[in-house]
């Protein structure tokens, strides 16, 4: 998890028939509503498990979120040279 600010988080498991609900703005659409269909355990923001922000499901899909505004950081300018990997590098246990 990646954010220009420092969150409180903790630990946080959604367990498989999670119930969820959307936070739309007052007196606008009604905020949609899910049911968890796999078990996800992860990272969650200010103790709110439906602040996930980094986690993986029963199924072993994975997330991460990255949020870095203009201002907070900055980045290398691209060059113009093509890029070539001739041996991809896993990256993590389910590349291999």
């Amino acid at each position: 998890m990646e954010f220009p600010v420092g969150i409180p988080t903790s630990l946080g498991v959604l367990p498989k028939g999670f119930a969820g609900k959307g936070a739309a703005p007052s007196g606008k659409t009604a905020s949609r509503e899910w049911v968890v269909t796999q078990g996800v355990v992860g990272m969650v923001g200010f103790g709110n498990p439906q602040w996930l922000t980094d986690g993986m499901n029963t199924a072993g899909v994975s997330i991460h979120a990255l949020y870095m505004p203009h201002g907070y950081c900055t980045y290398a300018a691209p060059t113009k040279r093509p890029t070539q990997v001739d041996h991809p590098v896993p990256v993590s246990g389910w590349e291999a």
